[in-house]
C-alpha cells in the first residue's frame, strides 16, 4: 500500500476510535517507523481536579495519543482545533465563537504528513457528525483528504445498523474503506459478538481484521472509567498499558497497512 497516513472512523462517538488509533500508532512505532496520532478537532475536556494531582485541564483523547507515539508532536501539531464544551463540533466551535475551515484542517494534516512516515489520524464523533456551521462535516474531511479509512465499529446494541449506515455513507463518496475493526470493550455485557462480526462482514462485503476484547489492566479491573478517585498519575499508566495491548493485538493490521 503506498498510502502512509490512514483515517480511522467510527460508526458513533465513544466506541473506541482513539484506542484503535494509539494501539497503531504505536504498533507502527514498534515495527521501526517514524509515526504520529492526529486528532485534528476535539471537544470536551476534563476540567482540572478532576483526577488527584493533576494541573490542568486536558483533552483525553489527545493525552492517549501523545502517550502512544511517545510524544512525537507538540500540543498544536497534534490537533488543530480543541473546544472545551463535550459536544458537536459545530457546537463546541460556536460556544467559543469559532468557525471550523476544513480548508485549514487539510493543510494541516498534509503538513504532518509530510514529517512522518506514517500518520493515523483520528475523527471525532461519528462520520455525518458536522464539523461547522457552513454544512461541512466529518466525511467531507475524509473525503477531501483521500485517505483510506479504518472503521471502528463498537459492538453494542444497535451497531450492525450504525455500521452499514457508516460504510453506505462511506461508499457514497466513494471513500475506500481498508479494513474494519470491532471493538467488544465498548459493552462488556453485549453477548452476540461473534454473530455480529459475521453479520457485519456478510452484509458489508469486508472482513473484520480484528475483535478488540475488554481490557484488562494488571489490577484486573476492566477498561476501568473515568474516576475522580484515581490519581493523573495512575490514570497516564493506565493509558499505557491499554496502549501496549492495542499495539500486540493490532500488529497484524498494520503490517498489513504497510505492505
Amino acid at each position: 500500500m503506498l498510502n502512509k497516513a490512514f483515517f480511522v472512523v467510527g460508526t458513533d462517538t465513544g466506541i473506541g476510535k482513539t484506542l484503535v488509533s494509539g494501539g497503531l500508532v504505536r504498533s507502527f512505532l514498534d515495527l521501526g517507523y517514524q509515526s504520529a496520532g492526529m486528532k485534528p478537532v476535539a471537544s470536551g475536556v476534563v476540567p482540572v481536579g478532576y483526577y488527584a494531582g493533576q494541573t490542568e485541564a486536558f483533552w483525553e483523547d489527545i493525552v492517549f495519543l501523545d502517550c502512544a507515539d511517545r510524544h512525537a508532536l507538540c500540543l498544536e501539531e497534534r490537533s488543530v482545533y480543541r473546544f472545551k464544551l463535550a459536544a458537536s463540533p459545530h457546537f463546541a466551535a460556536a460556544a467559543e465563537g469559532v468557525e471550523v475551515s476544513l480548508t485549514h484542517l487539510e493543510d494541516r494534516v498534509r503538513e504532518r504528513m509530510s514529517a512522518c512516515e506514517r500518520l493515523v489520524v483520528e475523527g471525532v464523533g461519528g462520520l455525518r457528525v458536522p464539523l461547522n456551521t457552513l454544512g461541512d462535516d466529518l466525511r467531507d474531511f475524509v473525503c477531501a483528504m483521500k485517505l483510506p479509512v479504518l472503521l471502528v465499529v463498537g459492538l453494542r446494541l444497535g451497531c450492525i445498523n450504525h455500521a452499514l449506515l457508516t460504510m453506505e455513507s462511506l461508499k457514497a463518496k466513494n471513500i475506500p474503506v481498508y479494513a474494519w475493526v470491532a471493538n467488544a470493550g465498548t459493552d462488556p455485557s453485549y453477548a452476540p459478538v461473534e454473530g455480529t462480526v459475521h453479520t457485519l462482514e456478510k452484509l458489508m462485503g469486508v472482513s473484520c481484521s480484528a475483535i478488540i476484547p475488554p481490557l484488562t489492566l494488571k489490577g484486573g479491573d476492566v477498561f476501568l472509567p473515568a474516576s475522580s478517585k484515581r490519581t493523573f498519575g495512575s490514570y497516564c499508566a493506565e493509558n499505557e498499558e491499554k496502549i501496549a495491548s492495542m499495539s500486540i493485538l493490532l500488529r497484524d493490521l498494520a503490517k498489513d497497512l504497510l505492505a
